[in-house]
């Protein structure tokens, strides 16, 4: 995906947008780091990135394009050029610095880099002729490192704690997995005793109580089987009439 691509898709054709969709935008560019000329760190302490290997390629490019997008700020200017090759470089310009022929793909401009100007001059006009399009970047700096808070899990539904509590339902051979599927091991299956070899038969039942099944491979194998894929849910024709399956079918409306 081009950058144009990249910045109609996050941005439209908004003008001003945030400094997280400019970090958005240039954390799409690929091999971000590499195309960089960011080294070290600024005075204020804020992340750059130089030359380093990150074994996280995507944690590496997202860091870069923060660091990017903290620089915009004052009169910095980030600006992305693209050359004939499709490659592309990200470099920072200042208004009134600019060669008669320097001509970007995107320039990233702080929304407020005339404030407080009284010569009458505009330093975003200056960029725009220097750009094929310019965004003016507001917002708060981005924090650094800050750990992203994990997804809460959901909750396991009361009815398949009930059914984990039964004597027959070892966890193994027989199990119920946190969405309500029961799953029930073919102990006949193959040569050995490793549960993990074992065909596995899975059940789940749809909100109008109607029950559907499939078989499974070996865990050992995946959830594919080489000539068909990944089998489809198939209706039962009759409920259950009693054993672990009927139990779980119940479950849920006890």
């Amino acid at each position: 995906m081009s950058i144009h691509d990249t910045m109609s898709r996050i941005v439209g054709e908004r003008e001003q947008i945030t400094r997280t969709e400019m970090r958005d935008i240039l954390a799409r560019l690929p091999e971000l780091a590499d195309h960089s000329t960011i080294a070290g760190r600024f005075a204020d302490g804020a992340l750059c990135l130089g030359d380093r290997r990150i074994e996280d390629r995507d944690r590496e490019s997202i860091e870069t394009a923060t660091a990017w997008a903290n620089a915009c700020e004052g009169i910095r200017c980030i600006s992305v050029l693209v050359y004939s090759d499709g490659d592309y470089h990200v470099r920072y310009d200042d208004p009134g610095s600019m060669h008669p022929l320097h001509r970007a793909a995107v320039t990233f401009v702080p929304a407020s880099i005339d404030d407080g100007r009284t010569d009458g001059g505009s330093s975003i006009e200056y960029m725009r002729r220097h750009a094929e399009r310019v965004l003016l970047v507001s917002g708060e700096r981005i924090a650094i490192d800050e750990p992203e808070a994990e997804a809460a899990a959901p909750a396991v539904p009361a009815w398949v704690e009930r059914l984990r509590a039964l004597p027959d339902v070892d966890g193994t051979w027989i199990r119920v997995l946190d969405d309500g599927t029961l799953e029930l091991r073919d102990v006949n299956d193959g040569v050995g005793a490793d549960p993990r070899s074992k065909t596995r038969h899975q059940y789940r039942v749809d909100e109008d109580g109607h029950v559907f099944a499939r078989r499974l491979p070996p865990e050992s194998v995946g959830d594919e089987w080489t000539d068909i894929g990944e089998p489809e849910w198939e209706p039962r024709s009759t409920p259950p009439r009693d054993g672990i399956i009927r139990a779980w079918w119940e479950a849920p409306v006890m």
